[in-house]
């Protein structure tokens, strides 16, 4: 798959799930928001990020582990 086909992918799915989230109550868009951050596997994705990032991380983060 191109790069950039991956990229218009990773946009639709963010979009996507954000436009189904505003239609949440606050609880449940919260809750949904962690099932998404559990579910959501875009490792290969974002190994193709080419600019720069600033990532702040808790060594302690339960949902994104540091390994």
């Amino acid at each position: 798959m191109h790069v950039l086909e991956r990229r218009v992918e990773a946009e639709d799915l963010v979009s996507r799930a954000f436009r189904a989230a505003l239609e949440l109550p606050l609880l449940s868009r919260c809750l949904a928001g962690l099932a998404w951050l559990r579910d959501v596997d875009l490792r290969d994705i974002v190994t193709k990020i080419t600019c720069p990032v600033l990532l702040l991380h808790g060594e302690n983060d339960p949902l994104i582990p540091l390994t």
